[in-house]
C-alpha cells in the first residue's frame, strides 16, 4: 500500500536537542539501527548562516524526526483509541504558540474522523496503524531501524509575508516489524520530508524553529 501525505505552512516547532546515543553517521556498519547521513549545505546557506549554524539546524531537525516520527507507544495495531493529550504530548512542547494552536486543531479534527487531518498528523508522527490481523512481534520491538539520507540544507528567499528561511530536506526510511498468524513480516516506511526553519528566539531552548513542513510517505509490506 502506498500513502501520499502532504502538509505545508501549518506547524512550527522548537526543537530540543536531546541526543541519540545509537546514531551511526558512517555507512560502514551494515544495517545500523540508526544512520544519519551528513547533509549537503548549499553555498547560499553557508554564506547566509554559516556552516556551523546550518549543520546545527540539520542536527536538531533530524533528532526531532528520529525521536518523534515513529513513537513506540503508537505502533501497536491493536491500539485504536487515542486522546488529544496523547497526540499532543510529544509534539506540542516543541511548537510555537501559533503552531501549537494549528496542531491542536489538527488533533481535534483527526479524532473526529477527518482523514486529511489524520494524514497530516501521521506525516510528522506515525500513529493508528491499520493492519488488520497483525500484532506486535514476540519481542515487542517494532521499530527495527531508521536512516536519514539524501539530505540538503538550503536557503529559501523571503516571499510575501514569509521571511528568509532555511530549508532542510531529507529522505527518512524506517523498518517496522509485525507478526500475522505467528509469522513475522516487515513494514517499510519511506518519507520524503522538507522543513522550513527560522532562527529561534533567545528563550526557545533550541537554535532553530520549524516554521512549516511538507512530506510524502510510502508504506510497503515486505514479507
Amino acid at each position: 500500500m502506498t500513502t501520499r501525505l502532504r502538509l505545508a505552512a501549518l506547524c512550527a516547532a522548537a526543537l530540543v536537542l536531546t541526543g541519540c546515543g545509537a546514531v551511526i553517521t558512517s555507512p560502514d556498519q551494515v544495517t545500523p539501527e540508526v544512520y544519519v547521513e551528513q547533509p549537503s549545505v548549499s553555498p547560499a546557506a553557508a554564506k547566509r548562516f554559516g556552516d556551523d549554524k546550518a549543520e546545527q539546524a540539520y542536527q536538531e531537525v533530524t533528532t526531532f524526526a528520529l525521536e518523534q516520527a515513529f513513537p513506540e507507544a503508537f505502533l501497536d495495531p491493536a491500539k485504536k483509541t487515542y486522546t488529544a493529550a496523547e497526540l499532543t504530548a510529544g509534539v506540542a512542547p516543541h511548537l510555537t504558540p501559533t503552531a501549537a494552536q494549528g496542531w491542536s486543531s489538527l488533533v481535534t479534527l483527526a479524532l473526529a474522523g477527518d482523514a486529511d487531518a489524520q494524514d497530516s498528523l501521521r506525516i510528522l508522527q506515525f500513529y493508528n496503524v491499520d493492519l488488520p490481523g497483525s500484532e506486535l512481534p514476540p519481542d515487542g520491538d517494532v521499530l527495527v531501524r531508521q536512516q536519514i539520507t539524501d539530505a540538503t540544507v538550503d536557503v529559501e528567499e523571503p516571499s510575501g509575508d514569509s521571511p528568509e528561511r532555511l530549508l532542510v530536506s531529507f529522505r527518512h526510511e524506517a523498518v517496522l516489524t509485525y507478526a500475522e498468524a505467528g509469522r513475522p513480516y516487515e513494514l517499510d516506511v519511506t518519507k520524503t520530508m522538507s522543513y522550513w526553519l527560522s532562527p529561534a528566539g533567545a528563550n526557545a531552548g533550541s537554535t532553530w524553529l520549524i516554521a512549516s513542513y511538507d512530506g510524502w510517505m510510502d508504506v510497503a509490506v515486505d514479507s
